[in-house]
């Protein structure tokens, strides 16, 4: 007997399509992955190098706050007369006047001092300052800053 057969329509094979979106969905991973640590990375190093400046300018301030107690001990319970004599004539010459100061901030960084001294009339001394810490990289990083400091009893 002749078996009437009926052929049956079978889809067609798919052979690697799951391979295929295996790695679709993993070069997506990858890039989604590699973008969030380069974001990762790059915030970590921008806070490094914000932790450092603020330090540096930390170290600057610290130069002031110094050089504002320098000016009080050394200008306690004189007059206007004697202030002048102390910024014109002492010796040896208030700190930063001539030369930079320069002084060590506990191990961690520098701060350097130059003040352009009051005019005879006047109360008020020019104060730079600048303060730098020491990268790991070697590499110096430095803040500066201009103020004007009260010199006198009212420091």
């Amino acid at each position: 007997m002749k078996s009437n057969s009926v052929r049956k329509i079978q889809p067609p094979r798919l052979r690697g399509s799951a391979m295929v979106f295996v790695l679709v969905i993993s070069s997506v991973a990858a890039i989604v992955l590699s973008g969030l640590v380069t974001f990762v990375v790059s915030n970590v190093k921008y806070s490094l190098e914000a932790a450092k400046r603020e330090e540096a300018l930390q170290i600057a301030e610290s130069g002031a706050h110094f050089y504002r107690w320098y000016i009080a001990h050394k200008l306690d319970g004189k007059n206007t007369e004697q202030m002048n004599e102390f910024w014109q004539l002492s010796s040896p010459r208030p700190y930063g006047v001539d030369t930079p100061y320069e002084a060590d901030f506990l191990g961690i960084g520098r701060y350097r001092i130059v003040v352009t001294p009051p005019q005879a009339t006047r109360l008020f001394s020019r104060l730079s300052r600048q303060g730098g810490h020491t990268l790991l990289r070697k590499r110096r990083e430095r803040c500066g800053f201009v103020s004007d400091v009260l010199h006198g009893a009212s420091i």
